[in-house]
Order: C-alpha cells, then structure tokens, then sequence
C-alpha cells in the first residue's frame, strides 16, 4: 500500500511506473544484507539500514524520471526497464538463494497490534492521509495535477 501511495504521484502526473516491483525487491534484498552486516539487529545499528535503502529507491526513482524526461523514453518503458534490473540485480547478489536474519525486534514491529490491527496498517495509513494533504493542500500537489493535465501548460 505505501508503494502505492507514492505510485499515485505519478500517475496523477499522466505517467505510469512499473519499476515498484523490482525497486522493492533490491531494496529488500540490500536491507537484509546491511542488517546481516551492522550486527542483525536493529538495536546493534541496524536502522541505519533504512535511511539506506530507502536513499537507494529514491535514486532508482531518480535515474527512471531522468530516463523519461531528458532522454523522451515513455515512462512505460523505462520503468519497466529499470524493473527488470532491480529483480535481476535482486537475484544476481543473492545468487537466487533466500535472504533473512532474525531480529526479535524487528519481528515485533511487523506483528505489534495496536487496537488489534497491526502497527504497518497504522503506518500505511499515516502515509496515505499524508500523499492526501500534499495532492489536496500544497503547491507541490497542485503542480503534479498541472502536469498531469498537460506537461506544455503546466
């Protein structure tokens, strides 16, 4: 759900991304490899693993918007392009094997409920409440929906 709430941005843009899939999984992938290698835990320096990964989607996003604005490649194909080499690179550095590490920590923020829901469905909708201001009551949003009504107007 949270992929796809950033997804929404750029479909209200007139565009499509179909890079989520394999943005996701290399993303997955060096998160485990960088908590196996800051100790498997999140109290052990871990977390420093999310700023990370989440750096390396952003610039993944980064290089497909340059793909289809400076190099005028549909955002269909460039997306996904750039799906396929983040699945590809996925399975190239785990070698097609299972990544996983066991952190009691970090298992207890994906299983943590809160009014019996778990904590992810409260943080999903934290960020889905969030996309919805920006698109409904900032400059920002306006100028997505100006582009998406037309790049030249915009």
């Amino acid at each position: 759900l949270m992929v796809a709430v950033g997804v929404t941005f750029i479909i209200v843009m007139g565009s499509i991304d179909l890079s989520m899939e394999g943005v996701v999984s290399l993303t997955a992938v060096l998160f485990c490899f960088l908590m196996l290698a800051l100790g498997g835990t999140l109290g052990s320096g871990g977390w420093l693993a999310i700023p990370v990964v989440l750096a390396v989607g952003a610039a993944i996003g980064l290089v497909n918007g340059f793909i289809h604005v400076k190099l005028k490649i549909p955002s269909f194909m460039a997306s996904l392009a750039l799906g396929f080499v983040g699945t590809g690179a996925a399975i190239l550095l785990t070698g097609g094997d299972i990544v996983k590490f066991n952190d009691p920590m970090f298992r207890a923020l994906l299983t943590w409920r809160i009014l019996g829901f778990p904590l992810m469905v409260y943080v999903a909708g934290l960020c889905l409440v969030l996309a919805w201001f920006i698109q409904s009551y900032t400059r920002l949003g306006r100028y997505f929906y100006a582009v998406g009504g037309g790049e030249e107007l915009a």
